[in-house]
């Protein structure tokens, strides 16, 4: 199987709320690392933080943009994160707004399985658009 179908595989999965399929994809030894999850995440500790950004946005949708080979097991997906934050996250209590935030995966395939995805997306973005950041004062 081609890498990019692997990561269409990953992408149904996820947008499914499908996270066993999600982790078969990355087996015991991938990894998963984006801006929060901090460092590299396995199997277990991946089902986990699926589970509570599922609890906090449960309508949780990544719109595709862009998916492109960039090698022959390197393919990047650009995103864009659509949902509304109805379940408590780390951040605090549910806020009921929505979340539209672009970001890019590189994903990098071995054999029939995620090797290792590394995202990227801004988090001043989703703190403005959840409410997180002080309002300015009107002087």
């Amino acid at each position: 199987m081609q890498a990019i179908d692997i990561v269409k595989q990953y992408a149904s999965a996820f947008n499914a709320h499908n996270v066993p399929a999600v982790l078969e994809l990355f087996g015991s030894t991938g990894t998963y690392t984006d801006p929060v999850a901090g460092n590299a995440l396995h199997q277990a500790d991946l089902g986990g933080y699926i589970h509570g950004l599922l609890g906090a946005f449960p309508d949780l949708q990544f719109e595709l943009v862009r998916l492109a080979p960039a090698g022959d097991n390197l393919v990047v997906l650009e995103w864009i994160m659509h949902g509304t934050n109805t379940g408590p996250s780390p951040s605090g209590p549910a806020s009921g707004r929505t979340l539209a935030m672009p970001g890019v995966d590189l994903i990098t395939v071995d054999g029939d399985g995620i090797a290792h995805l590394v995202a990227y997306f801004d988090r001043m973005l989703y703190a403005e658009q959840m409410g997180l950041l002080p309002q300015e004062q009107a002087a």
